[in-house]
C-alpha cells in the first residue's frame, strides 16, 4: 500500500488489537513502529472499556462517534434501568459459555460476563479463579442450575442442539448470541439489550416462543379493526 501511494507512512495510521503478543518486546507494534509506521493500539474486556474504545479510535481518526457512544450509554441506561426495575426479585442466574474441541468453556469475565452484570444478572459460572474461563462439562452447567445459558455465537450448533444434545433437557433456556456481541464492536449495544430482554423474559427456548409470537400477531390484527395506533405500538414493541 505504501509503494501504491495508498498509505502514508508520515500521517497514516494502524491500529490494531493489544494483545499480549502485539504489545511483547519485539511484537507486532515493535515492528512496524521500527518500521516508521504510526501504530495505536486498544483493547476491552468489558461493555464501558468498549465504549470509551470507539470514542478514541473516532477522534484519532478524525470522525463523531457521538451518535454511536450516545446510542451504547443509553442502551446501558435502558438496563440497568430494567434491572433496577425487578430489584424485588430475585437475580436471574446466567452463564456464558463456549465449546473449544469438545470442551465447554464457562467465564468468569470477559465482555459478555460485563453485560451479564450490567443487565442486573448473577454470573455463577465464574468459580472465582482469576482465569477467563474453566473448562467443565454438562453437569456443572445443570447442577448450577441457571436461569439463562448465552452460547457463544461461534458455536456451530444451534441453541436447540445444545439444549438436546449436550443439556439433555429444555427446561433451561439457552440463548446463541451474534458473534459480533461478544467483541469490540458498537455492535455490542444490541448484545447487552439483548441480553436484558433474555435475562427477564420467560421463554425457555425460541421454539417455545412460536406459538406465543402466534398469538401475539393474531391479537395485533384484532386490535387495529379497535384502535390502529394503538395495534401498531405493541406489535412494534413486541
Amino acid at each position: 500500500m505504501v509503494e501504491d501511494l495508498k498509505f502514508d507512512k508520515s500521517k497514516d495510521l494502524i491500529i490494531i488489537n493489544n494483545w499480549s503478543g502485539t504489545v511483547a518486546s519485539g511484537g507486532t507494534r515493535d515492528l512496524l513502529v521500527g518500521d516508521g509506521y504510526k501504530v495505536a493500539c486498544f483493547g476491552a474486556n468489558t461493555y464501558d472499556e468498549i465504549v470509551g474504545m470507539v470514542s478514541s479510535i473516532s477522534q484519532l481518526c478524525g470522525g463523531d462517534s457521538n451518535n454511536v457512544v450516545e446510542r451504547m450509554t443509553q442502551a446501558k441506561t435502558e438496563v440497568q434501568e430494567m434491572a433496577a426495575s425487578k430489584s424485588g426479585e430475585a437475580a436471574p442466574k446466567a452463564m456464558y459459555v463456549s465449546e473449544y474441541k469438545g470442551d465447554l468453556r464457562i467465564y468468569n469475565s470477559g465482555i459478555t460476563v460485563s453485560m451479564i452484570e450490567l443487565a442486573g444478572g448473577v454470573n455463577i459460572g465464574d468459580n472465582g479463579e482469576t482465569n477467563v474461563y474453566h473448562n467443565q462439562n454438562a453437569s456443572y452447567i445443570i447442577q448450577n442450575e441457571p436461569d439463562v445459558i448465552f452460547l457463544d455465537g461461534n458455536y456451530p450448533e444451534t441453541a436447540e442442539y445444545f439444549q438436546d444434545e449436550v443439556l439433555n433437557t429444555r427446561s433451561i433456556k439457552v440463548v446463541k448470541l451474534e458473534k459480533d456481541w461478544n467483541s469490540t464492536t458498537p455492535q455490542v449495544t444490541d448484545g447487552l439489550l439483548n441480553i436484558s430482554e433474555s435475562l427477564y423474559n420467560p421463554y425457555a427456548s425460541d421454539e417455545d416462543r412460536i406459538d406465543d409470537d402466534a398469538i401475539m400477531i393474531f391479537v395485533g390484527v384484532i386490535a387495529a379493526f379497535i384502535a390502529a395506533g394503538l395495534a401498531l405500538f405493541l406489535i412494534r414493541r413486541h
